[in-house]
């Protein structure tokens, strides 16, 4: 069975269930024999600036350097602080890291990035838009956030065509000040006050926090038996962390007792071979 492989795969990877490395995805460090850097968004706090480092090349290493592991997915909240675009980190990125608990300080000067270098939006865009960064405040474009918005407000969607228009603006000052572009960057990362949160302790915990299986109240009720190991301890019929689909929830016949309830028995996983699993996805794909 392809779980069976998948589990094999992620059993015989030396890191330990609970690490960062089984979530690690590999990056280009190459494009059409040309080098991609790293491009580091750095919030100076102390003399409120960006500063924006463009000149690390990457190498094999450096996605796990950065602890690089995608994106949340297409329909969620975006906060991992190493990304493959820079579209996030202008945006939702440091919004969405101030609902993390990343320690007191940590918190705190995150919550103060968001106050400090981002344009308030809330109310006249979509949520995953409210808030981005204020180029303009940050002398990185002559165009304010209010700008954008008139030249966006009648779009279908304005947070969206917003975020499109700032990118475009971002790229402008590169070309313009580092005569670079962003397909020159196959890694995009922030920073406060020249520490990277992607390589903070707290957040690594937070990251490894959201892969992990989450109890599903049914499997307490009624019992259960993990679908691997036959362990009936922490189990989870949620599996939509995984990367690959492993059985079908949309015909009703495949649903244990013809009921859409009943569609987390057909697969029950402890935490332990959840991870495991999860870790053989990602090296295979």
């Amino acid at each position: 069975k392809m779980q069976e492989g998948l589990l094999q795969i992620g059993n015989a990877l030396s890191s330990g269930e609970s690490s960062i490395d089984n979530f690690i995805k590999k990056v280009s460090y190459m494009k059409s024999k040309k080098q991609l850097y790293v491009l580091k968004l750095n919030f100076d706090l102390i003399d409120k600036e960006l500063i924006i480092d463009t000149k690390e090349e990457m190498d094999k290493n450096t996605a796990k350097k950065y602890n690089f592991i995608g994106s949340t997915g297409a329909r969620t909240a975006q906060w991992y602080a190493s990304s493959d675009k820079i579209d996030y980190h202008l945006s939702e990125t440091m919004k969405e890291l101030a609902k993390k608990d990343l320690g007191e300080e940590l918190n705190e000067k995150i919550q103060r990035v968001v106050e400090i270098f981002f344009y308030n939006l809330e109310g006249k865009v979509e949520n995953k838009y409210a808030y981005l960064l204020d180029l303009k405040k940050l002398g990185i474009s002559d165009k304010s956030i209010e700008e954008i918005y008139e030249e966006s407000k009648d779009d279908s969607n304005v947070g969206k065509s917003m975020l499109g228009n700032l990118v475009k603006e971002f790229e402008s000052y590169l070309k313009n000040n580092k005569d670079q572009n962003l397909k020159d960057f196959g890694l995009f990362i922030v920073q406060i006050d020249g520490k990277t949160i992607s390589q903070n302790e707290k957040y690594i915990n937070e990251v490894i926090e959201s892969k992990s299986p989450k109890g599903n109240g049914k499997l307490t009720s009624e019992g259960g038996i993990c679908s691997i190991c036959q362990t009936m301890d922490n189990l989870t019929g949620d599996l939509t962390k995984t990367q690959i689909k492993l059985y079908t929830t949309n015909q009703i016949i495949f649903a244990s007792q013809l009921d859409k309830g009943n569609y987390f028995k057909n697969m029950q996983l402890c935490e332990s071979c959840l991870m495991k699993l999860q870790a053989g996805e990602n090296y295979t794909i």
